[in-house]
Parts: structure tokens; sequence; C-alpha cells
């Protein structure tokens, strides 16, 4: 039996994961959960990530908030794969924004398995928008979840028709149920029932 516990974060941003089996003995560690190319952020306003750990699968998969990469790690080795997403955010580019103008690409909650796909909500949009009718800023959730194959390959773009804040997966109800930033009733459930059983049918021709 494997538990996960995640170490604090460091000063300017990264975390890592420490894998204990079930008498509590540390097997396998990753003490910066990004990748490589993006260690350089550390101390600036785009190194956040979110991650989220599937055991049977012994993958964790990463988020970038600023840049549109998803990353999906084997648990026990170093061995990992970058998912490109639609923008190609920059670094220099991203570095020059503001909450105004600077794109949020996979955020605000982490990303959701289930035992045949990956599921991360993507903005592209601003996290900030300027309400001129009413003069405030308010916040941009993203209407768009991004599902991948446990490969890597994207399989499907939902688009969303309310800003969402959280998501959860039900595989027996074959749902999402999420928090709704701009719905009356805040709680909203998606049947995506029928789109699960065509993409499984496509992996299962492959």
């Amino acid at each position: 039996m494997l538990r996960f516990n995640v170490l604090p974060a460091r000063p300017g941003g990264g975390a890592g994961f420490i894998v204990l089996n079930g008498e509590g003995e540390e097997t396998w560690h990753i003490d910066q959960i990004g990748i490589p190319e993006h260690r350089t952020l550390a101390g600036t306003e785009l190194n956040h990530t979110l991650s989220s750990i599937h055991p049977e699968q012994n993958k964790i998969i990463t988020t970038y908030r600023y840049f549109d990469k998803l990353v999906i790690r084997d648990l026990q080795g170093d061995s990992y794969r970058v998912i490109i997403g639609p923008h190609h955010l920059e670094k220099d580019e991203q570095l020059k924004g503001d909450n105004l103008t600077r794109k949020e690409a996979y955020f605000p909650y982490y990303p959701r398995t289930d035992d045949h796909f990956i599921y991360a909500e993507y903005n592209g949009f601003p996290n900030q928008i300027m309400d001129e009718t009413l003069g405030i800023i308010r916040a941009n959730y993203g209407r768009i979840i991004h599902m991948f194959a446990w490969n890597g390959e994207p399989v499907a773009r939902l688009n969303m028709d309310h800003q969402l804040i959280s998501f959860v997966i039900d595989s027996p109800g074959n749902r999402i149920i999420a928090f709704a930033a701009d719905a009356d009733i805040h709680i909203v459930t998606y049947d995506i029932g029928e789109i699960l059983k065509e993409l499984k049918q496509n992996l299962s021709n492959e």
C-alpha cells in the first residue's frame, strides 16, 4: 500500500512528494514537481503549479497556472512527458503582463483523473477582467476542460457553459460535478456518459 505526503513549499514556490509504504517507510521522493526548463522561474509570479497523484497509474499530473503545459511524470522515476496547450505561452511575454493582461492557463483547480483520462480546466484569458459597466475588477475563471489519455494524447475539449471554480469527476454517474462562479445555483452537473463511451471505444480501437 502506498501513502502520499506533500513536502512543504519552498521559498519562491516549488514543492515535492514523498512516497511512503504501508509501514510508513519512505520508498521514493521527488523534490521538484515542475520541469527543468521552468526551474528558473523560482521567486517569480509565474512559479505556480498544481499537481494530482493517481496511485494506480503511478503518475503525477502537474499543470502550470501561467503556461499551457501539462506534465505527466512517472511516480517512480524521472521520465516525464510535457503536453503543450493551444497558446504556446512563453516566459518573457508572461513576465511582462499583470492580472489584467497575462493569460492564465490551467487553473484554478487541481487536475482531476479517472482510470482512463486526465481532466484539466483551462482558462486562456487573463484571470481578472475590468467590468466597465460596474466599474470593478472581477475574477475570470475558465470554461474549458481539456481531456487527455494516460499516454498524454489529447482526446477532447469540453466547452462548458459556466465559469468553473472547481470540479470533480463522478465516475459511477459519468458526470462532472462543478462549482460555478456564474450560475444561480452554484453546483452544476454535466452528463458526459456519451462522450466517455465514444472516447473509450476510440482507445480500445488503437
